[in-house]
């Protein structure tokens, strides 16, 4: 029994020496990689090994070109992407994010793929009848604060800071600004710029520009900064309330949280749509930013194949509107979950019967073929109108289409990734593929062809218009 257990710790010493050898030269491409951790036991998983990466926070800011945000300067939390805590995850969608961070991880593949495979972790494939090695899969990344150099006054670095600031701050200006000023507040690590404006910010583009210009620079500079929207006087001479000693506590009150009711007017359109009960909106004073959470009937939900998408794209269409209307240097974080909570709508909905699904496909079969070389069949699983939402026709299918005309559009549309095929290309979990859809490879222009098509198609066969339709429910088989 000794030697068997020597045996199996020597196994894993060469497991862990590989993945070492794969992190190592990952470094090489990027060099703000400083560890890795297993994120779960290595035999938890049949098919893959889940590492969990230690990054350094400047290193990754430095690596994305992007500065920091600041309630993320000193958070100990784990994140999805090695970006997460930078600016630049404001800009990307979800996708972009996703694709970004795939990048890594394929690389990480590649070259775990090229090492000897006595240094990998292995399962026994059933189809194969032999061992095969676990795939690698980055599942978060943890970030090492800096050490603060003791040698180093931290009084002196502030003022420093505070001097530097002053000097920006001499830069700014806009009609009716009367005084412009920044404070060091030491409980979260972070300067404060504070203003006084006989011009109110609601509805000024030239207070959003300046305020912007500062926030961006200030953060180039390495620092945490929080922007106080300007306090409004009647005069320059007039004092804002909260210089007012008898009111010190609504100076902290009022941090960030004056916007709440105006992201309530602005998520309130938003309600009508079919699939959502409520929408919840908060100011969190700890993390000092604006919390939006969508409330998704989970019955209405459930009707959409591919609901990850559809709820990402609502919660990036409301942080999309919110933006227009606040500074860009406000936080705001935009979530969703799911509960029952309403009745089952009939009235409105046109749900097509099963029985016709086969002489749906014959035309459309017929219809599309004679247009596109490309199509060769339907098979139908669900179709409905549903007209209380703007007559949008939910449509799930598997679409058989030519496997050359499927490449060329997936590198077309996906130039960085390679067509996946039948396999599938984005894992949700392990040993799982989410197939390719037709809204994965087709644009704008072909994408309105064929919905004309399919709405000449339902309206005829079917009679009921088609105003809106998604082709993400339209699975592909390659042939």
């Amino acid at each position: 029994m000794d030697v068997i257990k020597e045996m199996e710790d020597n196994n894993q010493s060469n497991y862990k020496k590989g993945i070492d050898i794969a992190v190592s030269i990952l470094k090489q491409d990027y060099p703000f990689i400083l560890d890795w951790d297993y994120k779960y036991n290595p035999d938890s998983h049949r098919s893959s090994i889940y590492l969990l990466l230690t990054t350094d926070m400047k290193g990754v800011s430095e690596f994305y070109n992007s500065p920091i945000r600041r309630i993320y300067a000193n958070s100990d939390n784990d994140t999805t992407y090695p970006f997460t805590p930078l600016e630049l995850a404001l800009e990307l969608n979800e996708d972009q994010k996703y694709d970004l961070f795939r990048e890594l991880e394929r690389h990480l593949q590649e070259i775990y793929d090229e090492i000897p495979d006595e240094y990998k972790f292995k399962f026994f494939g059933h189809a194969s009848n032999m061992d095969i090695p676990k795939e690698l899969m980055v599942d978060g990344f943890r970030f090492k604060k800096p050490k603060e150099n003791i040698n180093e006054s931290k009084t002196d670095e502030i003022e420093r800071n505070l001097s530097a600031i002053n000097s920006i701050l001499s830069e700014i200006s806009w009609e009716g600004l009367c005084e412009v000023w920044v404070e060091y507040n030491d409980t979260n690590k972070d300067y404060e710029i504070r203003s006084k404006s006989t011009k109110r910010h609601f509805n000024s583009d030239e207070i959003f520009k300046e305020l912007g210009y500062l926030d961006n620079t200030i953060r180039s500079m390495g620092l945490s900064v929080y922007i106080f929207t300007p306090w409004y006087v009647e005069n320059c001479e007039d004092e804002p309330e909260f210089l007012n000693e008898s009111k010190k506590e609504s100076k902290e009150s009022v941090r960030g949280s004056e916007f709440l009711d105006l992201i309530k007017t602005i998520v309130e359109i938003f309600k009508s749509e079919y699939t959502i009960c409520d929408i919840e909106v908060d100011y969190n004073e700890d993390d000092e930013m604006y919390v939006i959470m969508i409330v998704f009937d989970s019955d209405e939900l459930l009707k959409i194949r591919d609901r990850g998408l559809y709820a990402r794209q609502i919660r990036n269409r409301i942080g999309e509107e919110i933006v227009k209307y606040i500074p860009d240097f406000m936080n705001y974080y935009v979530g969703s979950y799911v509960r029952h909570c309403k009745e089952p709508i009939t009235e409105g909905r046109i749900q097509v019967p099963s029985s016709q699904y086969n002489s749906l496909e014959k035309i459309i079969n017929l219809e599309m073929s004679d247009k596109y070389d490309w199509w060769k069949d339907i098979k139908i699983n669900y179709i409905e109108n549903v007209e209380f939402s703007k007559n949008h026709t939910l449509i799930e299918a598997e679409v058989t289409v030519d496997e050359e005309w499927g490449g060329n559009q997936w590198n077309e549309y996906n130039p960085h990734m390679e067509f996946p095929g039948n396999k599938g290309w984005e894992p949700r979990f392990d040993n799982y593929y989410e197939r390719v859809s037709l809204g994965d490879i087709i644009g704008t222009n072909l994408a309105y062809d064929i919905r004309e098509i399919l709405a000449d198609i339902f309206t005829y066969t079917l009679n009921f218009e088609t105003e809106h339709m998604s082709f993400r429910n339209l699975m592909l088989i390659f042939e």
